[in-house]
């Protein structure tokens, strides 16, 4: 029965179905997960300019500005 040349067609077809499906998932995975690092990237380095432009006041008066 699954030696016909219609169970062959329809497994062919099943077969590249999944193929595209896992390639398609892969490769979207990975851009997900690439844009999700570059935003947490971002995100990280404003926040450390917010508090470097925070402290750098309470430094230069603790330390002057010679010692900077």
């Amino acid at each position: 029965m699954f030696h016909s040349i219609r169970w062959r067609l329809v497994a062919s077809f099943v077969a590249l179905t999944v193929l595209t499906v896992a390639i398609i998932g892969v490769v979207g995975l990975s851009l997900l997960k690439r844009q999700t690092e570059q935003r947490e990237r971002d995100y990280l380095a404003a926040n450390a300019t917010a508090i470097a432009r925070q402290a750098y006041p309470l430094l230069e008066s603790a330390y002057g500005a010679e010692g900077l």
